[in-house]
């Protein structure tokens, strides 16, 4: 291919694609603070650089992944179905612009 090369290909950098993250947990009493934020977006915001964690059932870290331009998307809540006895989950959805490193939790 290139000059006579044809072991390869050359592969060049192109615009990075992020798709949309998804948070799924019980509704707990932390729910009200997620409310709260996203009542606050219809005013105006700021996307946020975020880290998301993942724990043990005995909270400790074994992951982190930072976010940057963090903004939500959709937040969707339990479907509140009697006949059902599911836990009732929420989940945030939140669009963003790519990784940084995460800062551990302490």
């Amino acid at each position: 291919e290139e000059g006579g090369n044809n072991g390869f290909v050359w592969q060049l950098p192109t615009r990075l694609k992020f798709t949309n993250i998804k948070l799924t947990r019980a509704v707990c009493s932390d729910t009200s603070e997620v409310m709260a934020w996203l009542s606050s977006m219809s005013t105006g915001f700021t996307p946020k650089t975020a880290n998301i964690s993942a724990l043990t059932a005995e909270r400790t870290v074994v992951a982190s992944w930072g976010l940057l331009g963090v903004i939500p998307v959709r937040w969707t809540g339990p479907s509140l179905n009697l006949d059902s006895p599911k836990v009732a989950t929420e989940t945030l959805e939140l669009a963003h612009h790519g990784f940084t490193s995460a800062k551990p939790i302490s």
